[in-house]
């Protein structure tokens, strides 16, 4: 996981990582949301200040170099 963000207005959260998948939790019920996957690793995100607009930034992070 590289990223979580709460989001403003809700009682929810985005996680982020370098599997390239944001994932959107409800953590009173401990269930998923929603889940996307965007191909690439995933190094952050975060809502904007209404909460109606998701940023979500991708970038190689050498999670996988050896």
């Amino acid at each position: 996981m590289n990223c979580i963000r709460y989001h403003p207005v809700f009682n929810t959260f985005v996680s982020c990582g370098s599997d390239g998948e944001a994932i959107s939790w409800d953590p009173v019920l401990k269930k998923r949301i929603w889940k996307k996957d965007f191909g690439i690793p995933l190094i952050s995100v975060d809502f904007n200040q209404e909460g109606n607009k998701l940023a979500v930034a991708g970038s190689y992070n050498y999670d996988n170099d050896e």
